[in-house]
């Protein structure tokens, strides 16, 4: 198969991989404990390597919802409010994150894990 082609199939691939996934996490929720949120992410994660290897490092951006949600779910309380204030008071140094989720979603990926 030619480099053009390839490209196309492995970008559409990608896309509807990502929609997948997505579905996938938002179905574990309550279903899942603080390990089992942390493998998730790392092996979604590896998914997401494998698909961007060899330089297609924007396949990575198709992926942003997935990854954001899973980053979301394993965040400790600290890290939780400290990029949760929406711009409000960052310091020099500090650098506002660019959310691919909005804040219901980031509230219901908050609560995924059960105790």
């Amino acid at each position: 198969m030619s480099t053009t082609p390839f490209n196309t199939l492995l970008e559409q691939t990608a896309q509807y991989l990502a929609r997948v996934l997505e579905r996938r996490v938002w179905n574990y929720s309550g279903r899942m404990n603080a390990l089992g949120a942390t493998r998730m992410e790392r092996d979604y994660g590896g998914i997401v390597g494998v698909i961007a290897r060899g330089g297609k490092y924007g396949l990575r951006d198709v992926f942003a919802r997935v990854l954001q949600v899973a980053m979301v779910v394993n965040m400790d309380e600290e890290e939780w409010e400290a990029v949760n204030v929406e711009g409000e008071g960052l310091g020099e140094e500090e650098v506002e994150m660019v959310w691919v989720l909005n804040v219901e979603e980031r509230n219901r990926a908050r609560g995924m894990i059960r105790d």
